[in-house]
């Protein structure tokens, strides 16, 4: 399965904590012959609950691995919408924002250490990341 979802953008993971039903379900397919993978969107540790934006994100690649054709404008409305309200929430609150910008940093630094030269690169080409 894993040559077919990465053609849709996924990325694969090594977690390894604390089991969850998911988990099990997935060890449970395996020792059956069933093929079985669990898609999640990477939610920033200082939102909570239900994320439009993720859902979205959730919702276009899994029609995408299954051939069908969604209309998700209401939902982008609502990702949109919510997207705004957080970057305004967190912008009224300094200490926040500091945060905020500080746990992106230090996302894009593991990101950026993972993957080598891609930076170095991307600085050769004109982009900047910093």
């Amino acid at each position: 399965m894993k040559p077919r979802f990465e053609g849709y953008g996924m990325k694969f993971s090594d977690y390894e904590g604390p089991a969850s039903l998911i988990t099990y379900l997935t060890t449970r397919a395996k020792e059956h012959e069933i093929e079985m993978a669990s898609i999640v969107a990477t939610i920033p540790a200082y939102v909570q609950g239900a994320n439009p934006k993720c859902i979205v994100a959730v919702t276009r690649r899994l029609a995408g691995v299954l051939g069908v054709r969604l209309d998700l404008d209401d939902l982008q409305t609502a990702a949109d919408e919510f997207e705004k309200k957080l970057t305004e929430a967190v912008q009224e609150q300094p200490e926040l924002a500091e945060n905020v910008v500080k746990l992106e940093q230090d996302y894009d630094n593991q990101i950026f250490g993972e993957m080598g030269d891609l930076k170095n690169w991307l600085h050769q080409k004109g982009i900047r990341l910093d």
